[in-house]
């Protein structure tokens, strides 16, 4: 069984590993095609690079998932995203895309950090 669930495991890092996560972006487009073009065309406007785009979902409303062609393209992309902290107008950013079990850790890691704070908060106060 736990041979089983490692290799479901895998076989979901291994489809996940081209795919971005990208936040906080306003995304109007609904059809594939458009919104594909759309992520493209903010890659290339803000990154200053030329990514392959496979498939683009949207995921919320300000939220959209990316599964790029290449691993090459997705390390490019990884390396130049700190390049969106010089966009004004809105705060966008740019995730791997995880696994359930991948994201369950971080989320643990800030929840122990926020309930920290928290008891260092009572004891200031008291």
């Amino acid at each position: 069984m736990k041979y089983l669930r490692n290799t479901t495991e895998e076989i979901e890092k291994s489809r996940k590993k081209n795919n971005v996560v990208i936040n906080e972006l306003k995304i109007d487009a609904r059809e594939t095609k458009v919104l594909k073009e759309t992520m493209k065309t903010f890659v290339k406007k803000h990154l200053n690079i030329d990514v392959e785009i496979k498939i683009a979902a949207k995921l919320g409303d300000k939220t959209g998932l990316v599964q790029l062609k290449n691993e090459n393209d997705k390390t490019t992309l990884m390396q130049n995203k700190a390049k969106l902290r010089h966009i004004k107008t809105e705060r966008v950013f740019i995730n791997d895309g995880q696994t359930k079990k991948e994201r369950e850790k971080p989320r643990q890691l800030r929840l122990m950090a926020k309930t920290e704070r928290e008891k260092v908060k009572r004891l200031r106060v008291q």
